[in-house]
């Protein structure tokens, strides 16, 4: 389900790209370098995870962050570029007792499909990487997170050009990994994967 999605979000992003890279300005839909930096919210998709192994209702706090990125746009409707994202304390309790503390560190490979309409250009993002997740105030013996696993993201958001160099981009991105929480009790039950969503607020420099 999650392939034939992306498959239709790239075909849809064609579609639209196609006239409009045409009729794209030169001023911003130009090839070029761009690095970028900003904050991110992340509402987590982890509670289910720890339900699992812990059974019990669990509690996790979303949680604020930042991220930045290098990239290169090739085509007025393409870019490549390496995004790292860090998020603290995804703060996890259960009946208001707190549990432990779940960092994640990610770091992906995207595309971007742009829209490239004038000033204001729509894009589709998809790219793959590493999550790197880490557990801080553990207060429940045996409770632990995988450290590293594979990670997809899966966003959409804008691009809005405030001069010829200055970008400021709005987004949201679903990053789903394949990390699990580990059994305390030694159970051999497994966990739910750990994913979250993020939504970003940023500024870029196009050179």
């Amino acid at each position: 389900m999650r392939k034939q999605l992306c498959v239709a979000s790239v075909a849809l992003l064609a579609v639209l790209a196609a006239p409009s890279a045409r009729a794209a300005d030169p001023e911003f839909a130009r090839s070029g370098l761009y690095i970028g930096a900003g904050g991110s919210y992340a509402f987590n998709l982890l509670e289910s995870s720890f339900d699992d192994v812990l059974f019990d209702e669990v509690d996790v706090d979303d949680t604020w962050g930042g991220n930045a990125r290098i990239g290169y746009r090739a085509l007025s409707w393409l870019a490549a570029e390496v995004e790292y994202e860090y998020l603290d304390n995804f703060e996890v309790s259960a009946d208001g007792v707190h549990l432990a503390d779940l960092r994640a560190q990610t770091i992906t490979a995207n595309v971007r499909f742009i829209v490239p309409i004038k000033r204001f250009q729509p894009y589709l993002r998809l790219g793959a990487g590493a999550t790197l997740f880490s557990l801080s105030d553990n207060d429940v013996p045996g409770l632990d997170v995988d450290h590293s696993s594979f990670s997809g993201r899966l966003g959409v958001g804008f691009d809005v050009y405030a001069t010829r160099n200055i970008v400021l981009g709005v987004g949201a991105d679903v990053v789903l990994t394949d990390a699990e929480v580990k059994d305390p009790y030694f159970s051999g039950d497994t966990s739910s994967s750990l994913s979250y969503v993020a939504v970003q607020a940023g500024i870029e420099y196009r050179f």
